[in-house]
């Protein structure tokens, strides 16, 4: 049997935790006789000595040293040395390692090598994937929803930029996901697209409040922004995804661009709501720019922290495709939470505003007077057809 990396770290780390090579094969889901055999060819039983030293600074850093046996020389690697010494890697950093080796006799055993390993580490500031994950799939069931045949060859857009749940909340956006729900549930559209232009977040953080450079920000509960998120979300999702006679991928869309407040956090945002539905099409590059098209219209997205003055030019030079078999073109963008519409030699730039209260840097700066409304846009095959104004309370 062939053992991945993962696995090698994960099997080295149960065994210093003591658990048996039964109990190991439950947890990772192999066979006893697998987990005995690569055990007794790789790792001998790793003893922890009573004298195991752990010091703790205030700052959480801990230092540990631990002896152990091993048949073989372990690699180097952070994953490793964290494994081998009891801490998880997904919730510790290394800051540095070393170790000593002695041998050690035995008649059942022969010459074995046993190790002194000393590392320093540090709890990570995030939390691990698997436990953002539980924040929004905890229980989660995969829904299909009947739909009722399209009669109108409308693409509905619902650009999301700049909510940054955690200063905003789940019960301000309500009014304007009612007003949303109602347009979704009035018309039968031929697709709809929901477009995430960044910041949806307002930390890439979940036990600090940061941007992704690091910028410190007012404190917020990022755990409940990202409740408040996904039921915001979600609950424009579920009308948008119907289950047709037969598979029509492209009914509903949903299109994600990073911004400097949460592009790591808003990716894997993203992709559990990938994971809770089947029936819509996610496309989440990871990248600052994406386009899509419906007819003769093509769009492309960006957050607008980067590049906004040649967005145009970058439309025709990256996605040319697109740009060439469409006759009318537009770029959206956020960032600046203010709502501006350009003609730019043909093609139309929209930068939305933002629904969300003030935060206390915009307080303190004025930043105050931009209006808190959404834009919900209805296009034909050939351009602009309906836009909508949706305000609050």
């Amino acid at each position: 049997m062939k053992w991945t990396d993962n696995e090698k770290h994960q099997i080295a780390q149960l065994v210093t935790m003591g658990l048996s090579d039964s109990e190991i094969a439950e947890r990772m889901g192999k066979t006893h006789a697998a987990v005995k055999h690569y055990r007794q060819r790789h790792i001998t039983d790793i003893k922890i000595e009573d004298s195991k030293e752990v010091t703790t600074e205030a700052d959480g850093t801990q230092t540990a040293t631990i002896l152990m046996r091993l048949k073989h020389d372990p690699d180097k690697s952070p994953r490793t040395m964290l494994a081998l010494t009891g801490y998880d890697p997904d919730k510790f950093d290394l800051i540095s390692s070393q170790y000593k080796v002695y041998e050690q006799h035995s008649t059942e055993d022969g010459t074995v090598p046993q190790y002194s390993i000393t590392v320093k580490v540090r709890p990570k500031d995030d939390i691990s994937v698997s436990e953002l994950t539980s924040v929004i799939n905890h229980g989660v069931k995969q829904k299909y929803l009947k739909r009722t045949p399209a009669t109108l060859k409308h693409m509905l857009v619902v650009p999301l930029y700049d909510l940054h749940f955690g200063i905003n909340s789940y019960d301000n956006m309500k009014p304007f996901l009612e007003k949303i729900q109602a347009i979704i549930y009035s018309h039968s559209l031929q697709k709809i697209v929901i477009e995430l232009g960044g910041d949806l977040l307002h930390s890439d953080y979940l036990r600090t409040t940061k941007t992704v450079k690091g910028t410190q920000l007012d404190h917020v509960d990022s755990r409940q922004a990202w409740e408040d998120a996904a039921n915001f979300v979600k609950s424009i999702i579920e009308p948008a995804i119907k289950e047709p006679a037969i598979k029509n991928s492209d009914v509903a869309e949903l299109r994600a661009i990073g911004g400097n407040h949460d592009f790591d956090m808003q990716w894997a945002f993203v992709e559990m709501i990938r994971a809770r539905y089947p029936q819509l099409s996610v496309f989440n590059p990871g990248s600052y720019r994406q386009a899509f098209t419906y007819g003769n219209v093509s769009i492309m997205m960006a957050h607008g922290d980067t590049a906004k003055a040649k967005l145009s030019q970058l439309f025709a030079n990256e996605y040319p495709t697109e740009w060439s078999n469409s006759i009318w073109r537009e770029t959206h963008w956020g960032h600046f939470h203010t709502e501006t519409v350009k003609d730019d030699g043909g093609t139309i730039q929209r930068q939305f505003g933002t629904p969300k209260p003030a935060d206390g840097y915009e307080i303190k700066n004025g930043y105050t007077m931009n209006q808190h409304v959404l834009k919900v846009l209805e296009y034909d095959v050939n351009g602009l057809s309906v836009e909508y104004t949706l305000k609050g309370k």
